[in-house]
Order: structure tokens, then C-alpha cells, then sequence
């Protein structure tokens, strides 16, 4: 398994957490706030490999 497809499971986790404190917590909680913190960097960081990758144009 390359890298990239651990990244990817690993971003599919972390979006899995976030909707179940979205649901368990609701939005204005802290530990929603933190899962949601750490699915916008897991996603910046998804964009800037496929942007220098070439495949997200």
C-alpha cells in the first residue's frame, strides 16, 4: 500500500470522526471544533500533493 493510500484511509477516518462528533456533539462543541480542525489540514495537505502531483487541476 502506497503512501498516498494510507493518506487517503487515514482522511476517510478522520472525515468518519468528524461527522460522528458533528452528530454526537453537535457544532458548537470543542472536541467537533478539533476533529473539524484536523480534517481541514488532512485536506490542505491532500490539495497541495494533488496540485503538485498534476493530477488536481
Amino acid at each position: 500500500m502506497s503512501e498516498f493510500e494510507q493518506f487517503q484511509l487515514f482522511l476517510n477516518q478522520t472525515r468518519k470522526r468528524y461527522k460522528y462528533c458533528l452528530r454526537r456533539f453537535g457544532y458548537s462543541s470543542p472536541i467537533t471544533e478539533k476533529a473539524a480542525q484536523r480534517l481541514v489540514i488532512l485536506l490542505r495537505v491532500e490539495e497541495a500533493y494533488l496540485n503538485k502531483s498534476g493530477l488536481f487541476k
